[in-house]
C-alpha cells in the first residue's frame, strides 16, 4: 500500500465510525419517539420514507435519461 492508500483508508475508517455513531443516535432517538408519541412517530416515519424513496427514484430517472441521451 502506498502512503496515499493508507491516508484514504484511515479517512474512510473515520467516516465509517462517525456514520455508525450517527446511525446509532438516530435509532435511539427514533425509539424514544416511538414510545412517547406513537402516532407522530408513524407519520414522521412515513414522511421520511416517502421523501428518501422519492429522492432515489428521481435521481434514478435522471441517471436513466443521462444514459439514454449519452450525456457526458
Amino acid at each position: 500500500m502506498t502512503p496515499f492508500d493508507t491516508a484514504v483508508t484511515s479517512r474512510l475508517a473515520l467516516w465509517q465510525r462517525n456514520a455508525t455513531l450517527a446511525a446509532g443516535a438516530g435509532i435511539v432517538i427514533a425509539a424514544v419517539g416511538l414510545f412517547f408519541d406513537h402516532p407522530q412517530f408513524l407519520r414522521s416515519y412515513l414522511y421520511g420514507y416517502v421523501l428518501w424513496t422519492g429522492m432515489s427514484i428521481g435521481c434514478w430517472g435522471i441517471l436513466l435519461l443521462h444514459h439514454t441521451v449519452g450525456g457526458k
